[in-house]
């Protein structure tokens, strides 16, 4: 009993001591320790007896059952829903009564989504494009999870990509897996017809590819087809847009071949080459005609000109009707458009 003295004697041979020696016993029953009795933990923690927790208590050790039971070993894995049980050794004593904790392991479903998802490469995708459901999502780049992604990591065509979610602190362990396909849509020039300048005869037909088809075209000037025609000189542009709304552009500046000049004028009446017809002056309004003796001197200019020159002269030394005789002139024709002046030689026959 707890307090109370004891007389210890001893005996040799066959005498007993008349004095006894008196020992007062102590008897000790530490408490049990305390603790949260409901302690939740992640399945993905792969939780075990050593991450269980008291409030109060040393030399903490867990059992499988409040009286008697298994002595567990810190590594053991902690199972939902179990029941565990702590005592305390304070000196060399441990507590006869334990504290009771209930465990609860969480384990959230994986996320869930359309398994396969399509971008477009003009969109630069990104991690934080990947669509799927559920909450506080995170994306690794394999099964079991590895590194958090960051959202602005560029997503890479033919790739898997795997999402968690995380629910009351406990992220999945089960992952959903995504399968990404980055449409890269091009546009190539399949054939040109120049036109000639001042006329819309013309022609460009495109080629997309990559993506997925039908492809639908839309020029600048309003066609839908991937082919335009009867087009004169000048810039057009063409967009093309796949079934998956993944879109690419063309612009083509389309030069216009120069009409053949005329090297012989017949002005008089005759219905035909009456007067010098280069048709440039609608594309080249600006454009300058300076036309030459076989001397050199300056005989007709014009600018603009306007198709108009019937062999007569309207610079330098003018003679009787102003009509230049029969012969070979030399022109110089500038479009104005920064190139060298185009030049050679008509022959005036009247």
């Amino acid at each position: 009993v707890d307090g109370t003295s004891y007389f210890a004697s001893q005996t040799v041979g066959s005498c007993e001591s008349a004095l006894r020696v008196e020992v007062v016993a102590t008897v000790e029953n530490p408490s049990a320790p305390t603790a949260n009795a409901a302690q939740s933990f992640c399945t993905i923690d792969a939780p075990t007896v050593a991450d269980l927790t008291t409030l109060t208590g040393t030399n903490i050790q867990w059992y499988d059952a409040a009286v008697n039971g298994n002595l567990l070993a810190s590594g053991t894995a902690l199972v939902d829903g179990t029941s565990y049980f702590a005592s305390q050794t304070v000196g060399s004593c441990e507590s006869a009564l334990r504290v009771l904790v209930v465990v609860s392991i969480s384990n959230p479903a994986a996320p869930t989504g359309n398994p396969n998802q399509i971008f477009c490469n003009e969109d630069n995708p990104t991690v934080a494009d990947l669509q799927a459901t559920g909450s506080n999502i995170q994306w690794y780049l394999t099964a079991p999870a590895g590194t958090v992604l960051n959202p602005s990591t560029t997503l890479v065509d033919g790739s898997a990509y795997f999402a968690s979610q995380t629910v009351n602190g406990c992220e999945s362990v089960n992952l959903f897996q995504i399968n990404v396909t980055i449409n890269a849509v091009t546009l190539a020039i399949n054939s040109i017809t120049e036109p000639t300048c001042g006329e819309s005869d013309g022609s460009i037909s495109v080629l997309a590819s990559g993506g997925n088809s039908p492809y639908t075209y839309t020029w600048s000037n309003g066609v839908v087809s991937n082919e335009i025609n009867s087009i004169p000189g000048g810039q057009f542009t063409v967009d093309v847009i796949d079934i998956n709304g993944c879109s690419a552009n063309l612009t083509e500046l389309v030069d216009c071949i120069l009409p053949v000049i005329p090297e012989i004028i017949t002005p008089g009446g005759n219905g035909k080459n009456d007067t010098w017809v280069i048709g440039l002056n609608t594309v080249y309004p600006e454009m300058t005609v300076k036309i030459f003796n076989r001397w050199g001197n300056e005989v007709f200019t014009a600018s603009p000109y306007l198709d108009d020159w019937a062999g007569k002269c309207n610079t330098g030394i003018k003679m009787g009707d102003e009509f230049l005789p029969n012969g070979t002139y030399f022109y110089l024709i500038d479009l104005k458009n920064g190139e060298k002046p185009l030049s050679g030689y008509i022959e005036l026959v009247r």
